[in-house]
């Protein structure tokens, strides 16, 4: 009778550890929000333990901590376990991208080391206080709605992929496809999508001032959501956004792969420190200074000098001082975004650059944002436009400025898989072009 008990706990013990790890990795943060209808169609693997050796209640150490479970799976014995371990310690994190590398070194010498001994990547089932939100690409975007949300242009999608006898690849922990396989399947259906929009663009040329005007105005018009989705894909191309703030049905984020100035002239001062001014729908600087002001502007200045990092953070709050994002804890004024992530503290950054104990490219500046809040944050998740995705904080925290390889392939190719045969293919349009 004990021993029925004892493997009565046990195996309870096993189901709630099993839960337990299924709702971390799915990053929910209220059971009673999840919905089982997002997985419709699709099958998502969910990887699980490979090593118990951390057990520090940081948040950072636990995002690398389930980073390590996503990539390699549980493991069956203690040998295995110990053999796992092994090899985890003694192999480089995976380079994808060594010219910006070389670019980060030159930048920011601690955070470089931090990226080499450990820069990773993967998707998250939703958006994460301190990851990053990807813009997707147009073709990928049409797939992942044909499985979400129907509407006449997913069905030209699927009525192509049905003709090429496209089938999905059912993953689960015991048979995980090859990397060639993915490579065929994803090539399959970015293929079928890009027919579906030439076909699209084809038969607008062929049609009448009176029929466009048509499809224009209908709501069920394949064409008009085609449309609509270039013109989304054309403002927001390959933007990746880190998640600055996050609640239960909001999330704020701002664009850090769009820099606009790279030098302190007092105008990108004013502008961040102060706020800018809009005129003729462009953005500049306050005409007007007091003497305090320019006082306290000159100082900026002097600090930042040719090494002002300022990009253009979203389309929200863009007449407001500009958000400084930063890595540095103790710095005084700052708060927490999440541990490793700090925003704030402007003046002590100031102060801490003119003394020589920081360096002006360990920070950046933000004008604007984008807020995300109840409806327009649903859409968010369920028009597939966006790809969440948790990383380390050299990725989140590290310039964009003069990168070989653009931000956004770099990330998507640290995630592997299909978002990395994504990066590829649009690479190879990019080239080709």
């Amino acid at each position: 009778v004990s021993y029925t008990i004892i493997m009565r706990r046990t195996t309870i013990t096993i189901m709630m550890t099993r839960m337990a790890l299924l709702l971390a990795l799915l990053s929910i943060q209220e059971v009673s929000s999840f919905s089982s209808s997002a997985l419709i169609g699709r099958k998502i693997h969910f990887a699980t333990i490979t090593s118990l050796s951390s057990s520090s209640s940081d948040d950072d150490d636990w995002r690398a901590f389930r980073n390590k479970l996503i990539k390699t799976g549980i493991s069956t014995s203690h040998e295995e376990l110990k053999e796992k371990i092994k090899k985890e310690e003694t192999q480089r994190p995976k380079s994808v991208a060594k010219g910006n590398e070389q670019v980060l070194e030159k930048q920011n010498k601690e955070l470089a080391r931090e990226y080499k001994a450990g820069v990773w990547a993967h998707r998250t089932f939703n958006p994460e206080l301190g990851g990053l939100l990807i813009r997707s690409p147009m073709e990928m975007e049409m797939y992942n709605r044909m499985y979400s949300k129907s509407s006449s242009l997913t069905d030209l999608l699927k009525q192509r992929l049905q003709e090429r006898g496209y089938k999905e690849i059912e993953e689960d922990d015991l048979y995980q496809p090859s990397p060639e396989e993915m490579k065929k399947k994803v090539m399959l259906w970015y293929d079928a999508a890009l027919d579906v929009v030439q076909d699209q663009m084809a038969s607008i040329q062929q049609m009448s001032k009176e029929e466009r005007e048509k499809h224009s105005k209908s709501k069920t018009s394949p064409l008009r959501e085609l449309l609509e989705m270039y013109v989304e894909q054309q403002q927001q191309w390959q933007h990746v956004c880190l998640i600055v703030e996050r609640e239960h049905d909001s999330c704020t984020t701002v664009t850090i792969n769009r820099p606009v100035f790279t030098t302190a002239m007092e105008e990108v001062a004013s502008m961040v420190m102060l706020g800018p001014e809009r005129e003729n729908n462009m953005l500049t600087c306050k005409k007007d200074h007091t003497e305090q002001e320019r006082k306290v502007l000159g100082r900026f200045v002097e600090a930042f000098d040719f090494s002002c990092s300022v990009y253009l953070g979203g389309p929200h709050k863009q007449l407001e001082p500009a958000m400084m994002i930063h890595g540095i804890r103790d710095l005084e004024g700052c708060t927490e975004v999440v541990p490793g992530i700090y925003r704030g503290g402007l003046d002590a950054a100031i102060e801490g650059i003119l003394e020589g104990k920081y360096d002006p490219l360990e920070f950046r500046f933000f004008l604007g944002r984008t807020e995300y809040k109840e409806k327009l944050f649903e859409s968010l998740l369920a028009d597939k436009q966006w790809i969440p995705i948790a990383c380390a904080r050299s990725l989140a925290l590290k310039q964009c400025l003069g990168l070989p390889k653009p931000l956004w392939h770099e990330v998507l190719e640290l995630c592997g898989g299909e978002l990395e045969c994504v990066s590829n293919l649009k690479m190879n349009t990019r080239i080709s072009r």
